[in-house]
């Protein structure tokens, strides 16, 4: 009976695409509704039971598959749409095997409670999947197509039902999970990209924020019953349970991450608030004579307020042009990202008390050597006009507060929330994955790779402390630990390009150099005095930690309904994977969406 209403369920997308496609005004809240619906799924669904078969090093091919299509098609541009179409292909066919998963689950092996619960689950999220592929194929290859991968999905739906345990096990195997990964990516990279054309008049934010949120509710609906099954029967030896175990698992470890981290983001973000009242933006953009060193003040003005790299560096030539010195301002620009106030509470949680104070020392003492040492060959240059400006108006306190409160808010969630977010998923996924032993005595393997992943990617330091976190349970060392937390947030391709633009690549080069150079001496010098944090265990939670986690998703709630979910997630992607994605169809209507959060918000 399930078999039947899952097939159904899957039926159901072709009718649904043509109600839509008669109220225009619904195309925009649809395309977000795909967009969260589809992506929460690969990362909370599909994702940890690939890794959790694999092992991490499937990552790469996922990034292989998010990032690798971009990449071609930027360098040969003429065979750019046969990628981009091949690359559709794979993800679709890649949801149309992943129904082979779901036939198998909907074998009923004699506990009613979980299996119920575990097939409510697959029809509930068949019914989305059927929407995205009509709505991925339909446009761009017509309805045949359309049609045969939708009846296909069926048939594997069926084989899966048929085929029972022998196909879990075939499923559960390390080849089958490498393949997994890259078709995780490619799909990510459909969904991100929008391979197909919004055709109403420009999307308004209300619709796509709403779009997102009834996504997220019907994220929830989908994941619940999963959630629930596990927790009935938490660790079922049978080998039904080895496929569906681990993504109820890395859920509930979300959960629990979610609830340790809520009150102490809620206090950072009050913090940031008090910080912009009590010392406004003409304030801190002021430097003042004083007996300090010039990188310690800028050090100390930069590190507790909530600053990011793209604010950092339109901050960094105002300072200069109101007198400060270069090492001053270069002191400023590497500690603002580094560690904030929110990174500062998210770590005492998650890392414990010794460990944050040591992460504290270190971003301090990292930021005066760079900027003493680099400074010294900095000269003051004239810097471009920026859209800052010193000079701010008086206003009553009142106005001021609301300001404050958001600036404080408003602005360091719409940066912070999504990396939080993304930062307890890939934690509570990488947790119980096997193969962190290839680097556990390897010391110079971690740093490399900690290197290797902070250059391209622009992190965020609070969203990067529960992934810490977990990297730290599984096996990587605490010096590599306290490498990745300075690297991450501060090395990255836009400071790069800034010091390029405002110093030459000489001073950029430099900067660059002695940033990986000395953090790394920080971080290995300071392995005695870094004490591993305990992994968090499954206890008992407080009222607090729900009120908490209840306002700070209403908090993020807010966020997405005011963004949208497009531009909610360009925080997470360097801007040129969102911007030079063109096709001949869609770029106009899909750029402007991603601009907006990816290059002034910030």
């Amino acid at each position: 009976m399930m078999l039947v209403i899952s097939i159904l369920a899957l039926l159901a997308g072709p009718p649904l695409y043509a109600w839509v496609r008669r109220h225009p005004g619904w195309l925009a809240l649809t395309d977000s509704f795909v967009f969260v619906v589809v992506g929460g799924l690969v990362l909370f669904h599909i994702l940890p039971e690939v890794i959790h078969a694999g092992g991490w090093q499937v990552l790469l091919l996922v990034a292989l598959g998010l990032f690798g299509p971009t990449l071609f098609e930027n360098l040969f541009r003429r065979a750019a749409l046969q990628m981009h179409n091949a690359t559709l292909l794979v993800g679709v066919l890649g949801l149309a095997l992943h129904a082979l998963g779901d036939g198998a689950a909907l074998v009923d092996h004699g506990e009613a409670e979980t299996h119920g619960l575990l097939a409510l689950s697959v029809v509930l999220h068949r019914i989305p999947v059927g929407l995205t592929v009509w709505w991925l194929l339909r446009p761009q290859y017509g309805r045949v197509l359309a049609w045969l991968v939708i009846i296909l999905m069926s048939v594997t739906t069926y084989t899966g039902f048929a085929a029972g345990e022998q196909l879990v096990t075939a499923l559960d195997s390390h080849q089958f999970a490498w393949f997994q990964a890259f078709v995780v990516g490619a799909i990510l990279h459909v969904v991100f990209h929008r391979p197909y054309h919004v055709e109403s008049a420009e999307p308004t934010p209300t619709m796509t924020g709403v779009g997102g949120l009834l996504g997220v509710v019907a994220l929830l609906l989908i994941l619940l019953p999963g959630w629930l099954g596990y927790h009935l029967h938490e660790h079922h030896e049978e080998i039904h349970h080895l496929l569906q175990d681990a993504a109820p698992e890395a859920q509930w470890r979300f959960l629990y991450l979610a609830l340790s981290v809520a009150p102490w983001l809620l206090l950072a973000y009050a913090i940031a608030a008090m910080i912009n009242y009590l010392f406004p933006r003409a304030f801190w953009l002021s430097p003042r004579p004083g007996r300090l060193p010039e990188a310690l003040r800028g050090a100390l003005l930069g590190l507790p307020l909530p600053v990011c790299i793209p604010d950092a560096t339109r901050i960094y030539p105002m300072l200069l042009k109101q007198g400060a010195t270069p090492s001053f301002a270069l002191a400023f620009l590497v500690a603002s990202p580094v560690f904030g106030f929110d990174a500062l509470l998210v770590s005492l949680p998650l890392l414990g008390l010794e460990f944050t104070g040591i992460r504290l020392l270190a971003a301090l003492a990292l930021t005066l050597l760079v900027g003493t040492i680099v400074g010294r060959f900095v000269r003051n240059v004239a810097m471009p006009e920026t859209e800052l400006s010193v000079e701010e108006p008086r206003q009553h306190s009142a106005k001021r507060l609301f300001q404050a409160f958001t600036d404080g808010y408003a602005h360091l969630i719409d940066h912070t929330a999504p990396w939080v977010i993304v930062g307890l998923v890939v934690a509570a996924t990488l947790a119980p994955t096997p193969g962190w032993d290839l680097l556990a005595e390897q010391l110079w393997a971690q740093f490399l790779l900690v290197m290797l992943l902070a250059l391209p990617l622009h992190l965020c330091a609070t969203g990067l402390t529960p992934v810490v976190t977990v990297l730290l349970a599984v096996g990587l060392s605490p010096a590599a630990g306290l490498l990745f937390l300075l690297l991450g947030p501060m090395v990255n391709l836009t400071l790069v390009r800034f010091l390029i633009h405002s110093h030459g690549r000489g001073i950029a080069l430099a900067m660059v150099v002695a940033m990986v150079c000395l953090s790394a001496m920080i971080s290995w010098f300071a392995q005695p005095w870094l004490v591993l944090p305990p992994w968090l265990p499954d206890t008992e939670t407080t009222v607090w930690q729900w009120l908490a986690l209840g306002v700070l998703v209403a908090l993020y709630a807010i966020s997405l309904l005011r963004n949208g979910p497009r531009a909610f997630i360009a925080e997470l992607l360097p801007s040129e994977l969102l911007h030079q994605h063109q096709h001949h169809h869609h770029h106009d209507a899909d750029h402007g969406h991603h601009h907006h959060d990816g290059d002034h918000k910030h």
